[in-house]
C-alpha cells in the first residue's frame, strides 16, 4: 500500500506547482484505495458467523458500507469475479474475496450455478488425483531441517546484502543445486 501511495504521489504531484487536475486525480485514487481497504476489512466482519454483541454490531446495516452490502448480496447468487470489483486499481482481487468468504462459510448451503457443471464423481476423482500428487511431491521433498542443512553446505550467500560489495560468485563450476 505504501508503494502504491508513493508511486501515485510521484506520478500525480511531480513538482511544487501541481495542477488541480493532478491533485484531484491523486485524491480520487487515494480515496478509492482507502475505501477498498475499508471494504475488504468490513467484509470480514459482515460475513462473520461468530456470536456476540461485538460481531453482531459488526454485521449491522449502520456499520457495513453499502458497497460491501451490495457485493455480498450479489455474491449470494454467484462467485466473485474480477468484473464485480469496480474499484480503481483494486488492492484485493476476486481471489482475495473468495478465500475470505469460503473461509467464513459464506457459501455454505448456497446453490451456485457452477456447482452443477461438474459431476460429484468427477470432482472426487480430481481431489483424489490432487492428493496423490501432493503426497508424491511431499515424499520427494526434504524436511525443513534437512533442506537448511543442505543449503548451508552449499555455501550459498544471502540474496540481499546490506553492504555495497557484490555477492561472491562460485567460479569453481561445482554443482550448487539445493535439491
Amino acid at each position: 500500500m505504501t508503494q502504491v501511495a508513493v508511486r501515485r504521489f510521484l506520478d500525480n504531484l511531480p513538482d511544487r506547482h501541481c495542477d488541480p487536475a493532478l491533485i484531484n486525480r491523486y485524491n480520487r485514487l487515494t480515496t478509492s484505495m482507502y475505501e477498498d481497504i475499508r471494504d475488504f476489512i468490513a467484509m470480514h466482519y459482515a460475513a462473520s458467523n461468530r456470536k456476540g454483541a461485538f460481531w453482531e454490531a459488526g454485521r449491522s446495516k449502520e456499520v457495513v458500507p453499502e458497497t460491501v452490502r451490495d457485493r455480498l448480496a450479489l455474491w449470494r447468487h454467484k462467485l466473485p469475479s474480477e468484473l464485480d470489483i469496480d474499484t480503481l486499481n483494486p488492492l484485493f482481487g476476486e481471489w482475495s474475496y473468495l478465500y475470505v468468504l469460503f473461509g467464513k462459510g459464506f457459501f455454505d448451503g448456497v446453490e451456485l450455478p457452477l456447482c452443477d457443471t461438474v459431476a460429484d464423481e468427477d470432482f472426487t476423482e480430481l481431489i483424489d488425483l490432487m492428493e496423490k500428487d501432493r503426497s508424491r511431491m511431499m515424499a520427494m521433498a526434504p524436511d525443513h531441517r534437512a533442506f537448511f542443512d543442505r543449503l548451508k553446505q552449499t555455501g550459498t550467500t544471502a540474496w540481499c546484502r546490506p553492504d555495497a560489495a557484490p555477492a561472491p560468485r562460485d567460479t569453481s563450476g561445482a554443482e550448487t543445486s539445493m535439491i
